[in-house]
This record gives structure tokens, sequence and C-alpha cells, in this order.
């Protein structure tokens, strides 16, 4: 697994949220189950989108093995730029608007599969996690801050699903 998965886990299992006055209803949709052929091409763009942005920011042959890992990058502009540049390429962020609400909330899994209340508490959550990053001025760093919290807070929601599941 490589960072450009993380991506695509977050875009699956999750969904980001520009600003408190986007109204996204949280009817659930019918699951749509991804077949292998998109679930592998989805990866293969990730992949490309990936290396891309690694041309893009000049990032040396030998720094490559620091941001091609299972985790996010490093806390630093290049990682911050680098995770930007992915969301960007993915549609999950721009520059000039933030993080793409619509697009991503649509794409969630949980957006199609849970009742209203999970659903609604995850869109909760996302907000919150946007509303703490848009505080920072550097767009690279808020698009990294948005997505580590978006990361962190789906590993936890996750979790607590699991867990009530099991009760």
């Amino acid at each position: 697994m490589k960072f450009f998965l993380t991506i695509i886990t977050i875009s699956i299992f999750a969904s980001l949220v520009t600003s408190d006055d986007t109204t996204i209803t949280t009817t659930p949709l019918p699951p749509a189950p991804a077949s292998p052929e998109s679930q592998q091409s989805r990866i293969r763009d990730s992949r490309n989108h990936f290396d891309e942005c690694i041309k893009e920011l000049n990032i040396p042959d030998s720094e490559i093995k620091y941001y091609n890992t299972p985790n996010l990058p490093e806390d630093t502009p290049i990682g911050n730029c680098l995770v930007k540049c992915v969301m960007e390429k993915e549609g999950f962020f721009e520059t000039d608007t933030g993080f793409q609400v619509e697009k991503l909330y649509k794409e969630s899994m949980f957006s199609r599969i849970f009742r209203d209340d999970l659903s609604g508490q995850f869109l909760e959550m996302i907000k919150e996690c946007v509303q703490s990053a848009d505080e920072n001025q550097n767009v690279c760093k808020r698009a990294y801050l948005g997505f580590k919290c978006l990361k962190d807070k789906n590993e936890q929601f996750s979790r607590e699903i699991q867990k009530n599941k099991l009760n």
C-alpha cells in the first residue's frame, strides 16, 4: 500500500466539506458496488496522479521513498503540497475554493449505505475537519491538515461503527 492508496481510501470511505453553508442531503442512495475493473481503474488513475505530482513538485528520486509509503507524508512544505496536488488531480480540492463537498460526499460510501443519522454524523465530522483546516492561510497546509483530520476521523468513525456492529 502506498500514499496514493490512502487518497483512494479517503475518496471511497470519506467525503469532504467546504463550508457550513453547503447543503447536502443525507438520504442514502442505493449501494453502488464498484466492479473490480472500476476499482483497478481508480487505483491506476490515483497512481498516475501521484506520479504526476512527484514530477510537478520536482521531488528528487532520492526523496520519493519518504512519500511512497502507506502513511501520510510528513508535515513538511513538500509533503503538504504533494497531498494538495494529488487531491486536486482527484478532484477533491481546488486552490481557490478548497475542499469539493458535493463530489466527495456523493462518492462517499457512507452517504450511500448508512441511515440518515450516521451519514449526517459523518458529514458533521467532515465539517469539523474542513473548518479547522480552513483556518490556515497556506493552501498546501490547508489541504494537508484537512486530509489528515479526515483520515484520522475516518479511521475513528469506522472503528466506532464496527464496535457498534459487534455490540
